[in-house]
């Protein structure tokens, strides 16, 4: 099964990006939404949880970025083909070198500018073995390789609609990317937008050219600030 059955509604292409955008924007108010309700509607203390109990944000991201597209790839049974996840050894170099190449050039700069390859905020989670180590797995894994498959996710759905998942500089590339760019501006600033979206673009452009998730999906977890963040959680 190389495609999807586009005959149900959750098959279908355009319901399922839309829809995935949508809950992109709602799914992380709604798991804030669910805290506000276990501290009995006392929104103070629940911002104060969120605050200083920075681990459980996972949650949120989670939610937003990578619950629907997993749901509806398992409830839809996908071919994970579609999104280069299986038989990650085919074109493995086409996906590895130049994802490494750009682990190299991101580093280069990083310490050219900064003086670190990364920067990130130092900072004490506070978790007891095995939560920290619970925790700090999960972190690295939602921020990491689920972000890359939501965004690769997006872009193969996309592309169903214009049947342009061949092409290098497809509609799903540019729509996704734009798109995605464009909701940091909500979450952190304009100059950071840019920063991702130039970053997901050439992502993008690594997979169309290989087929395989595995090289963008390492090259975001190693370059990810909050991934090097959240990565203090193993450290008790």
């Amino acid at each position: 099964m190389s495609e999807i059955n586009n005959k149900t509604l959750l098959n279908n292409y355009k319901f399922r990006v839309i829809f995935t955008w949508i809950w992109f924007f709602i799914g992380s108010i709604i798991v804030i939404l669910i805290f506000f309700l276990i501290k009995n509607f006392d929104i103070e203390e629940t911002l104060s949880i969120l605050n200083n109990e920075r681990h459980l944000m996972v949650f949120i991201e989670f939610s937003s970025v990578g619950f629907m597209p997993l749901l509806i790839t398992i409830m839809c049974k996908d071919n994970l083909g579609l999104y280069g996840v299986n038989k990650v050894k085919r074109n493995i170099l086409k996906s590895i070198v130049p994802s490494a190449l750009m682990i190299a050039i991101m580093y280069s700069i990083g310490y050219l500018l900064n003086g670190v390859i990364i920067k990130s905020e130092s900072y004490e989670f506070g978790l007891e073995i095995p939560w920290n180590i619970i925790f700090g797995i999960i972190s690295v894994f939602t921020w990491g390789p689920l972000e890359v498959f939501f965004y690769i996710w997006l872009i193969t759905n996309t592309d169903m609609i214009f049947d342009e998942r061949n092409k290098p500089f497809s509609k799903g590339l540019i729509i996704t990317t734009i798109v995605f760019a464009a909701a940091h501006i909500l979450t952190t600033n304009v100059r950071n937008a840019f920063y991702v979206g130039g970053i997901f673009l050439v992502l993008g452009l690594i997979y169309k050219y290989s087929n395989n998730i595995l090289g963008p999906a390492i090259a975001w977890t190693m370059i990810n600030g909050t991934i090097w963040f959240v990565s203090q959680m193993f450290w008790v």
